[in-house]
């Protein structure tokens, strides 16, 4: 599944993975040697198969640190994992992390810093890459990411429902905002193509909203529809931060594969959740509020597909999941919204 080795080196270390992409290594961190050909001997150590955990804990210390720098959604994702770890195990894990996701993630309970501020003496783990490994190893295909995490780190054992728990009070209420009497978060786009709802499947399911006079926060991209009345967009106003206040306060989000689904676990949030590529067990199982306070619109299925983790064999990339049947996805999902809030 993985093959973590640690520098060992005392320095920084650069080599290239088998797509030519460089992997920098700094003193005492671990990465996944998976896609890399060749070994180091002398510079990097094998963790033969305890990870981090055990290489950590053989050596009493007491704390290491979650190397990710990018991804939103990602970030998140490792916050119930390093909530695991503490309190299975006891020691402290860090996570470094954008400068501007630093503060969330303090927020959250973990402990952060921005990815900039390095200490030499410590012990880490990479996770740049080891995630999206999910999208071409079959054997990480089923699992949800935050049990990526924890396989990463070297826990063996099952692994149950997970610590998504948020003191809301933390995060700042959006200021200007003539908060409706009831809303609906849509966040109707993804990383990319094969996460983001049609345009015109947005818009219809925002008229279908409106038809029983519930107001929508708008995230993503600007819409001409953003400017009738009861919608509000957010998509360059708020903060992350913001958008857990918002989502803690909505009845309901239609979300697809997005940060808003991840921002939705730890508000507490009742999601209807558009999913093309993505399988549900990975994105929606370990809601705190599932089974009951999730619908689940399989756009793969409709389009004769099955989820394939973005892997795109079937439709060379086309994406016909989430391009084709806009219309009785905006139904499902108007459908879905109604049972929450009706």
């Amino acid at each position: 599944m993985f093959d973590f080795w640690m520098n060992v080196s005392g320095v920084s270390q650069t080599f290239f993975d088998r797509c030519g992409d460089a992997i920098e290594a700094e003193p005492g961190m671990a990465v996944d040697f998976s896609s890399v050909s060749s070994r180091f001997p002398g510079q990097f150590a094998p963790l033969d198969g305890r990870g981090i955990l055990g290489y950590v804990a053989d050596r009493g210390a007491t704390q290491f640190y979650i190397h990710r720098s990018f991804a939103l959604g990602d970030t998140l994702l490792g916050v119930p994992a390093a909530r695991w770890v503490r309190e299975r195990t006891g020691i402290e894990v860090e996570m470094r992390v954008s400068a501007g996701l630093a503060s969330v993630v303090e927020a959250l309970g973990v402990r952060a810093t921005p990815i900039l501020k390095r200490s030499p003496e410590a012990l880490g783990i990479k996770m740049d890459g080891v995630l999206e490994r999910d999208h071409t190893d079959d054997s990480l295909g089923r699992l949800h990411r935050s049990h990526i995490y924890l396989r990463a780190f070297g826990v063996s054992e099952e692994i149950g429902r997970l610590d998504w728990s948020a003191e809301l009070e933390r995060f700042p209420e959006p200021k200007g905002i003539d908060w409706p009497e009831r809303f609906v978060v849509v966040a109707p786009r993804g990383s990319n193509a094969c996460k983001t709802l049609d345009v015109g499947a947005v818009e219809y399911l925002i008229r279908l909203l409106r038809s029983k006079d519930i107001s929508v926060f708008l995230v993503g991209d600007e819409m001409e529809i953003a400017k009738e009345e009861g919608v509000f967009p957010i998509w360059r106003s708020a903060t992350v931060g913001e958008l857990f206040y918002i989502l803690s306060r909505a009845e309901a989000a239609v979300v697809t594969d997005s940060a808003a689904l991840w921002i939705s676990h730890f508000a507490s949030t009742p999601i209807v959740a558009i999913l093309g590529p993505s399988r549900a067990a990975e994105r929606t199982a370990l809601h705190p509020l599932a089974p009951e306070g999730v619908v689940v619109v399989d756009a793969a299925a409709r389009a004769g597909c099955e989820p394939c983790t973005e892997r795109g064999e079937r439709c060379g990339k086309s994406w016909r999941c989430m391009r084709e049947n806009g219309g009785w996805m905006a139904d499902e999902a108007f459908e879905g919204v109604l049972r929450f809030i009706e």
